[in-house]
């Protein structure tokens, strides 16, 4: 029986040796000056150039696929337009699936359309608003309230489109510029006294329109979808290649990206063209979505970058591995740090970046145990918070699912989380014991 199970294995060991000689794909192989290329060489050559190429685009495109499927989930869901406004009213909860959200503030989330209604005003009222604009490549434009120009006072924003050579009024605007013609607009306010009410008042003072109908402005209308389910993710298989293909065919080209929209071309999305992939290219970018895929999500939960760790020995991690909400330094792209957090989450601006006292927000995360290992759902765990975190408004903890990136669905509408200056959120089946905070449950 030994002796066959020994010639059982060698055989075994020779099937596979052969295996791997006979699939050795030609651009592996020693290359000769002298030897001719087949035609089958040729086809391997620009097989494999066709796949490292979708790679690179499906890794540089994470930003911008999660902005456009987010557009269209609240579009088809919602019904959002520029003046139609959705608004988590009585908080966000677990029926909407978006990237990392808390359940501690009043989100209003919608796109502003600047190729239809050309420059548009945007309007907020003096008060405690938390507001950004992005473009469609999840770029910040600027933030608006407390580490905005308005400095929390209000005031009208003129967001001028790509290359808009038109008239601009003399004052009374902060002008800003998108690079895109989609405009992500994000509104957070915050709760007072345990109830929502004064950050719904402030938010519902908010108007757009746009500029031509500065005498005569349209109606902002707010659509309250608290509890109204909703999934904004992006698809990570082949179909994120005709998902990005749209967007070409929308947005404007910045010239500093010609490169990639060079790359884009060469496995066949251009703008002006359909995008037709035949089965040989079907194919590659399949194989290519699995492969980039796992690619980001190593980015994210195991960073291999050496600023990635917050506490020395510890396994918090800092999302914004970035001097700046741009992910640029010393005149380079941070192209893994740029590429997992926009799978992780999105909306980028400085008071998520810059240390701004008192103004701002500021994250950290961890997707391991003390020990290196992977949270697992099927695992209770015990994680122990030191008294008096530094927070003006609030603080929160909120566990997310690995695949989706969003709250748990586990039966509860909310995440455990607590709040420094509203303790009556705070779910009491999480005990505190003495001056910290012990806060024991099942992931799942």
């Amino acid at each position: 029986m030994k002796t066959k199970k020994i010639t059982l294995i060698s055989a075994l060991l020779m099937a596979i040796s052969l295996a791997a000689i006979l699939t050795t794909p030609v651009w592996a192989k020693p290359a000769s000056s002298q030897a001719p290329l087949t035609q089958q060489d040729l086809q391997q050559y620009y097989d494999e150039l066709d796949y490292q190429r979708a790679v690179q685009t499906y890794l540089w495109s994470i930003p911008a696929m999660y902005m456009y499927s987010l557009r269209q989930s609240l579009s088809e869901t919602f019904g959002a337009t520029p003046s139609n406004i959705p608004v988590w009213e009585d908080l966000m909860d677990n029926e909407t699936v978006l990237l990392t959200p808390n359940s501690q503030v009043v989100y209003t989330f919608h796109y502003l359309d600047l190729k239809t209604d050309g420059p548009t005003v945007l309007q907020t009222a003096p008060g405690k608003l938390a507001a950004l604009l992005d473009s469609m490549w999840d770029q910040p434009i600027t933030d608006i309230g407390a580490t905005g120009p308005d400095k929390s006072k209000g005031g009208k924003y003129l967001v001028l489109p790509p290359g808009y050579e038109g008239d601009v009024p003399d004052e009374g605007y902060f002008v800003v510029k998108s690079p895109t013609y989609g405009v992500m607009v994000c509104l957070r306010g915050y709760i007072e006294d345990g109830s929502t009410a004064n950050a719904m008042a402030l938010i519902k003072k908010t108007k757009i329109y746009p500029l031509a109908e500065k005498d005569n402005p349209r109606e902002t209308t707010f659509i309250n979808v608290s509890g109204k389910p909703v999934n904004t993710l992006f698809p990570t298989d082949e179909r994120l290649f005709y998902n990005l293909a749209d967007l070409v065919q929308q947005e404007a080209i910045a010239e500093k990206d010609m490169h990639m929209y060079g790359m884009l071309a060469s496995i066949g999305i251009e703008k002006g063209k359909p995008f037709n992939p035949d089965e040989r290219m079907l194919k590659i970018l399949k194989r290519v979505a699995t492969t980039a895929h796992g690619m980001v999500r190593s980015f994210l939960f195991s960073p291999r970058a050496d600023n990635a760790w917050y506490y020395e020995g510890k396994h918090w991690t800092l999302p914004f591995l970035t001097p700046n909400a741009r992910f640029e330094v010393d005149g380079r792209s941070l192209l893994d740090e740029r590429t997992a957090f926009f799978y992780g989450a999105f909306g980028t601006s400085a008071g998520m970046v810059k240390s701004f006292e008192g103004k701002g927000s500021k994250y950290i995360n961890t997707f391991t145990d003390k020990t290196g290992a992977f949270l697992m759902g099927e695992n209770t765990y015990k994680l122990v918070m030191p008294a008096n975190v530094p927070a003006k408004d609030f603080w929160s903890l909120t566990i997310y699912d690995a695949d989706t990136r969003s709250m748990l669905k586990n039966g509860t509408r909310f995440q455990m989380s607590e709040f420094r200056i509203s303790d009556h959120y705070y779910d009491k089946r999480y005990k505190i014991v003495g001056a910290e905070r012990h806060l024991s449950s099942p992931v799942s």
